[in-house]
């Protein structure tokens, strides 16, 4: 199982950049509610839950839509450290549009984390695990892993956070080994 904050943002990483390219006509990730009104932001925030000895602190990846999978990646690694060393700023932790989780890096397999206050969504990737599914008439062991989307109705509705979930299973699928199909889930 891998350690948190040792370098295991593989899974992390996909993840953020199927979600850092705008879906278009679903800006629901961009959005942010303030004041009871929703309010499009010009560009994606991510925020990235950070274990730490203590409990867990969300980082912020400003304008994660605009950078490259290798500038997220260490910008989430400069993030990392400095929540380690308790020297992020408040703009480090601020202004986010949507999180992302990993409870799977502790092993569970099936959360459903809550919603940071004026965000749209939070993502949680929980832990890849075999599963048995049936595949032509046979049972088969697959990867599988859980992925838990909660989200601010004021924001989106349903319809919206299915069509985002389905798309990241898509994409998962389409990845080199990705065979899984919705029946597995």
């Amino acid at each position: 199982m891998a350690q948190p904050g040792r370098g295991e943002h593989h899974l992390h990483g996909i993840l953020r950049a199927g979600r850092r390219r705008r879906a278009p006509g679903v800006p629901a990730g961009q959005l942010q509610l303030e004041r009871r009104r929703d309010h499009l932001r010009s560009a994606i925030a991510i925020g990235i839950g950070i274990a730490l000895d203590d409990g867990l602190i969300v980082a912020v990846i400003k304008q994660a839509d605009q950078k490259p999978l290798v500038g997220i990646a260490k910008e989430l690694e400069t993030l990392g450290r400095k929540a380690r060393e308790g020297t992020l700023a408040l703009d480090d932790v601020s202004g986010g549009t949507f999180t992302i989780t990993n409870p799977g890096v502790f092993g569970s397999i099936w959360s459903m984390p809550i919603i940071i206050p004026g965000q749209a969504a939070i993502l949680a990737t929980d832990a890849i695990v075999k599963r048995p599914v049936a595949r032509d008439d046979a049972i088969a062991l697959r990867d599988i892993m859980h992925l838990g989307l909660s989200f601010d109705h004021r924001i989106f509705d349903g319809a919206v956070a299915d069509g985002f979930l389905t798309r990241i299973r898509q994409k998962l699928e389409s990845a080199p080994g990705g065979d899984a199909v919705p029946n597995d889930f």
